[in-house]
Parts: C-alpha cells; sequence; structure tokens
C-alpha cells in the first residue's frame, strides 16, 4: 500500500497539486534564508527571521502538499469499486505526505544553515529549534487538513487560519476567564502554540514543559487521525455522485 501510494503521491504532486508552479514555489522559498535579515531592522535578532520563515514555509508547505487530503473525490469512489479500505489508504497517504515534506524540511534546513554560516555564528542549537518547530507545524496543518477533508469542508485553509489565530490568541481572549475554561480551550485548540513551546523547552533542558507539549500534541493528532479515519471507513458513495 505504501509503496503504490508513494508513486501515485509523487505523480499527483508533479503533475496536479502543487503541480510545477506549486513545486517552484516549494524550491525557492528557501533562498529567502540567504538574506540577511538582521540587517533590515524588522526583527530582533537573526534567529527570530529565521524562525518565522520556517513556519511560513510549513504553512506554505502543507497547503500546497495535503490541501486535498481526507477529501472524497472520484479517487474515493474509484479505490471503493475496487475495494480498497479508505482509512488504510488515507492513513497511508497520510504518512507518504508526511516522508516528503520531511524531505522538503531538510532541504529548507540546508539553506538555513547556509545562511547562519554566510552572514552569523552557525548554532546547531537554533537550527534544529528552527527543524523542529517547521516539522511540528507542518504535521499539525497536515492532520487538520486531513480530518477537515474528512468531514467535508469546503474552505479548509480558512477554517485553519481561523484555528492558528485563535490558538495564538486564545490567552488574550480568555484572560478573563477561568483557569479551567483556559485549560479546556488549550486542550481543544491545534497545538501550534505547543510546536514552538516543546522546541523552546528541549533546547533550554525543561524535559517536564517538553513531554507536557508533546502529549498534548500527540493526543491531538491522534484524535484528529482517528475521527478521520471512522469518517472514512464509514464513507459510502451517494447514488447522485
Amino acid at each position: 500500500m505504501l509503496k503504490t501510494t508513494l508513486r501515485w503521491e509523487l505523480l499527483r504532486i508533479r503533475h496536479a497539486a502543487p503541480g510545477a508552479a506549486g513545486l517552484l514555489a516549494l524550491l525557492f522559498f528557501p533562498l529567502l534564508f540567504l538574506l540577511p535579515w538582521q540587517r533590515t531592522g524588522l526583527f530582533p535578532g537573526s534567529f527570530e527571521a529565521d524562525l518565522l520563515l520556517t513556519s511560513l514555509y510549513a504553512f506554505m508547505l502543507a497547503g500546497n502538499l495535503g490541501s486535498d487530503s481526507g477529501t472524497f473525490d472520484k479517487t474515493a469512489m474509484w479505490l471503493f469499486q475496487k475495494g480498497v479500505d479508505l482509512a488504510d489508504y488515507g492513513i497511508a497517504r497520510l504518512v507518504v505526505l508526511t516522508g516528503i515534506g520531511a524531505c522538503f524540511v531538510l532541504f529548507a534546513m540546508g539553506f538555513v544553515a547556509l545562511g547562519m554560516g554566510v552572514y552569523r555564528d552557525f548554532h546547531m542549537r537554533a537550527l534544529l529549534v528552527c527543524a523542529g518547530v517547521a516539522a511540528m507545524l507542518f504535521i499539525i496543518l497536515l492532520a487538520l487538513y486531513f480530518v477537515l477533508g474528512a468531514l467535508g469542508a469546503n474552505r479548509k485553509s480558512e477554517i485553519i487560519l481561523l484555528l492558528v489565530i485563535m490558538a495564538f490568541a486564545q490567552d488574550i481572549l480568555l484572560r478573563s476567564w477561568t483557569g479551567a475554561v483556559r485549560r479546556a480551550a488549550h486542550a481543544a485548540l491545534p497545538p501550534f502554540q505547543d510546536a514552538f513551546g516543546v522546541n523552546s523547552a528541549i533546547a533550554n533542558a525543561d524535559w517536564a514543559a517538553a513531554f507536557a507539549a508533546l502529549l498534548h500534541s500527540f493526543i491531538y493528532l491522534c484524535a484528529c487521525m482517528g475521527l478521520a479515519s471512522l469518517l472514512q471507513r464509514r464513507w459510502r458513495p451517494r447514488p447522485h455522485s
């Protein structure tokens, strides 16, 4: 299943989504890491610039590679007619896209390291934090696209953008609420904050905070994949489709 899914995904990425234009954008975006952002005054330091750009790259990567994951299209009808379990195919596709995304992240981190070497001192810890944030954000976004596609959402990117805003603004929006409400909101919203928190905690050797952030992220991702798999396993073609 994985080998077949990998072949299908490589063909889809090359010819359909994101296609040649999207692939060129993903390949040329890392060139931004070679610019001397620390000299522009837009960021407090070069690390903040690298972290923001890697986060943007993760969003761009997930939107290009996984925006249609989990959806029930003509492919789902064909697989259903062939007797293929849609849930198994969905998980296999998610695994393949995660591997492809990891290759792009490693490719981008090469430019981050090169930019560090050209304009400033190279710091392995900063590079690992950028790589960890990009990888976690990509996996979280991919899981959200997966479950929203299975739910039949039409504007997945807009919904995810709203969730991103709510996740990062929850401390401001809920500052007058009780601690129990804030904890419930943190558990219900996607773990975007944890993607930054876990890598910062590991860099500072705060293992308790890192474990808590990883646990929340793992539970959230498992819930998304479980719900999407359940919906895919119960899907049946409609007479008018």
